[in-house]
């Protein structure tokens, strides 16, 4: 997801999350502080917990699923800039959140979460 996405969903968010607590904007509460009270996390974090639990990466590497994600396809690539891809992404989740994939693999599932 591009940042200027995901500005817009953490202000909508902020904006739900505000008016539960029947505070506004002018109010000029901190985000930090509306997600404290609410006991929440943020709609970001939420989503690269959800993109790590499905992960294909963390499948056997033996398995057809892993098998195809790692496969690299022949020919040549199209001019320009490299697209972002969905490998890309969970990349920058997993460095994100554990910082070392093998060591996250080690960890096991439930604690990458």
């Amino acid at each position: 997801m591009k940042k200027k996405e995901t500005s817009r969903i953490q202000s909508a968010e902020m904006k739900f999350l505000g008016s539960m607590l029947g505070k506004t904007r002018r109010d000029r509460i901190r985000n930090v502080e509306i997600r404290r009270t609410l006991d929440m996390t943020s709609m970001e974090q939420q989503m690269i917990e959800r993109r790590l639990r499905w992960y294909v990466k963390r499948m056997d590497r033996e398995r057809i699923p892993g098998k195809m994600y790692e496969m690299e396809m022949a020919g040549r690539r199209p001019k320009g800039r490299p697209r972002h891809r969905y490998r890309d992404t969970i990349k920058n989740d997993v460095h994100r959140k554990v910082g070392n994939w093998e060591l996250g693999r080690k960890r096991g599932p439930r604690e990458i979460q």
